[in-house]
């Protein structure tokens, strides 16, 4: 479980990182090619929460559920396959974006479970969280 909760925090991590680095928020406002490049990135960043919700299905169930009705996600999104697939494609629109984690502050007391901690080897608010995007 231990292993498996790890990658899929991994995961998680190069979709942040992917989106940090390709700063669609600021492609949008450029020319069409990059208005082009924003709705790549932001359609990659879509699948990848996505992936991430099939992935914590057996793990956390509910959190599944959450991210996957915000994204409107059908049902073959719950298939795996051995590469990367975009199940959700362009145009795709998706629900209502809400906080699926209660965002917390330093100074407030920590109620994550202990294994994400032990998982990441660093504080709880520290720890990458899926991505949550609006398309259209």
């Amino acid at each position: 479980i231990r292993d498996a909760l790890r990658s899929v925090l991994n995961i998680s991590r190069y979709g942040n990182q992917y989106i940090q680095i390709n700063e669609p928020w600021k492609r949008i406002k450029g020319s069409d090619a990059e208005r082009k490049r924003a709705g790549t990135v932001t359609g990659v960043a879509v699948n990848v929460a996505c992936l991430l919700s099939v992935l914590l299905l057996p793990y956390m169930p509910t959190v599944s559920a959450a991210i996957q009705r915000q994204l409107r996600a059908p049902e073959q999104c719950n298939s795996l396959t051995d590469r990367f697939v975009c199940v959700l494609q362009a145009g795709h629109r998706i629900g209502t974006v809400r906080s699926i984690v209660p965002i917390r502050t330093q100074s407030q007391e920590c109620q994550t479970s202990g294994i994400v901690q032990s998982l990441t080897n660093q504080h709880p608010l520290c720890t990458p969280l899926p991505l949550l995007l609006t398309v259209g």
